[in-house]
């Protein structure tokens, strides 16, 4: 087997070239197809379980999202989906009672992970949500 350029083709439809190369290869090659448009997904805040709170020196928020996974296409997927809660490195500004249902979550950086086999033409709901407390004087950005 030699290295060198390849067609790429997904379902039927020419994606374009890429290059193999195969001395790094080894008993699997992975690639990347790019975006999967038989897959959609979503992330909206639920405003109906997101708060703010003013508690003394101190503002408690709450933000619960909803991410929303639809597989359009005729067959399962395997999917794996990510987000992440909040991390403060400095000691004023909290971040607690993190809940993800149903995920795995790496404690040390914050990561939220779940595996979903999503059945054709069916639709997953997922849930994270997270309440940080800070100092009022302070100001905090939530989203970019």
């Amino acid at each position: 087997m030699q290295s060198g350029e390849a067609n790429l083709y997904f379902e039927g439809t020419y994606l374009g070239k890429t290059y193999i190369d195969l001395s790094s290869a080894g008993d699997t090659l992975s690639l990347s197809l790019g975006k999967d448009n038989g897959v959609t997904v979503s992330r909206k805040l639920a405003k109906e379980f997101s708060s703010k709170k003013l508690f003394g020196s101190n503002r408690t928020e709450t933000r619960q999202y909803e991410i929303s996974i639809r597989n359009t296409k005729k067959i399962p997927v395997n999917i794996i989906v990510q987000d992440q809660f909040p991390i403060s490195t400095n000691k004023e500004i909290n971040v607690e009672d993190e809940k993800a249902p149903d995920a795995q979550i790496e404690k040390e950086n914050g990561i939220v992970i779940w595996n979903l086999e999503l059945p054709s033409a069916m639709e997953k709901k997922l849930q994270i949500s997270y309440t940080v407390k800070y100092p009022k004087d302070r100001k905090i950005i939530f989203e970019q």
